[in-house]
């Protein structure tokens, strides 16, 4: 048993409320993963905490696999608290992570003291995690210019930037330094910190993160595989983004659109595959605190280009037979809903024919059928 108390010597995460020029807590708990450790004492509100002097030690560790871990107290000489590896995130890297591909983005408030006077808001903000395993981890968009803290009480000239991260790698699925360009290997920092790198590194590195395989398997644009003056991101429906309901109601309904009946994987092959998009038929003045959706009932499938004039009707979007009629209307063939190298089912033959009915056309099955 070790009667060593080990200090907090640095903490450089400025948005905690014991964070004044050091760690005004009393004692901290270090917690996390088995992985990366992190301050379980954190707590980021509109308080001011702490004592009125810096003497912060560990007064706990939950890492019983760490070396440091004596009768979980602390035996390093001292502890530095500091963003950069996944826990370091607050919330945590996996929650962060979670809320990036639930809403589209995390919004983060990054310290970018040391390189302020080279970032402009809509810059390429790329996340790398130290350590053993170090590497590429994500990606965001610096979305404010530099700004000071607003606390006097605060370490002076720090500058900080919002930041809406887009996507989180799992953590064992990160994109090795080893493996990374060797202008960004060289700057990426050690210890946590920014750096900026020159245009032809940042296009090498997007190159490589757009054949990262999480790239392949999202549906969609994936986030930093193009330069940022060419996107223009807009909202969407998160339900429309829910990848579990998209795959239920794809085997429900199919993957032809429900509009103009195109299945871009029969018309395309491999490179049609994800291109069908889910489209939330729900009006939005219907929708309420406890509305609960169900993919097979509240979405369909829809080509990207039926999905686009769909949410150019007002009030409310139009509906795949508000749709349909729009097509009859202009005398434009409906595609055959038939997948490449497969006999439609009974099921697929008879909603065929309920669609025909419903744009005004013969059924092409006989009296028999």
């Amino acid at each position: 048993m070790t009667d060593h108390v080990a200090p907090v010597s640095d903490c450089s995460v400025h948005n905690c409320d014991f964070n004044h020029d050091g760690c005004t807590a009393y004692a901290i708990t270090v917690g996390g993963s088995q992985d990366h450790a992190s301050c379980a004492t954190f707590i980021d509100t509109s308080a001011t905490g702490g004592l009125p002097k810096v003497l912060a030690t560990v007064g706990a560790c939950q890492r019983e696999e760490c070396r440091h871990n004596n009768h979980l107290m602390c035996d390093a000489h001292d502890v530095r608290v500091g963003p950069g590896a996944p826990e370091a995130w607050q919330p945590d890297y996996r929650e962060a992570a979670a809320i990036a591909a639930d809403a589209g983005f995390f919004r983060a408030v990054w310290d970018v003291t040391s390189t302020a006077d080279r970032i402009e808001p809509g810059s390429d903000a790329w996340f790398m995690v130290p350590g053993e395993r170090a590497g590429l981890a994500g990606h965001g968009v610096v979305v404010s210019a530099p700004y000071g803290l607003a606390d006097p009480q605060g370490p002076p000239g720090t500058r900080l930037v919002d930041i809406d991260v887009d996507v989180l790698l799992p953590p064992d699925e990160l994109i090795l330094l080893p493996d990374l360009p060797e202008e960004i290997a060289a700057a990426c920092p050690k210890d946590g910190g920014t750096a900026v790198v020159s245009h032809s590194a940042g296009e090498d590195l997007r190159r490589k993160w757009s054949r990262h395989a999480a790239a392949e398997t999202r549906d969609g644009l994936f986030p930093g595989s193009l330069p940022q003056q060419a996107v223009r991101w807009s909202l969407t429906s998160r339900w429309e983004n829910d990848a579990e309901a998209r795959r239920i109601c794809l085997a429900h309904h199919g993957r032809s659109c429900s509009a103009c009946g195109l299945d871009p994987e029969a018309v395309f092959g491999p490179d049609g595959s994800g291109v069908l998009q889910v489209h939330h038929i729900v009006p939005p003045g219907f929708l309420s605190e406890t509305y609960v959706m169900d993919p097979v009932t509240d979405l369909v499938p829809l080509c990207p280009t039926c999905h686009a004039v769909s949410h150019r009707g007002f009030p409310d979007p139009f509906t795949p037979s508000e749709l349909r009629r729009l097509l009859t209307s202009r005398r434009v063939p409906r595609q055959d809903p038939v997948l490449q190298g497969s006999l439609p089912s009974a099921d697929q033959l008879r909603a065929e024919d309920d669609a025909r009915k419903l744009l005004g056309l013969r059924s092409r099955r006989s009296p028999a059928d």
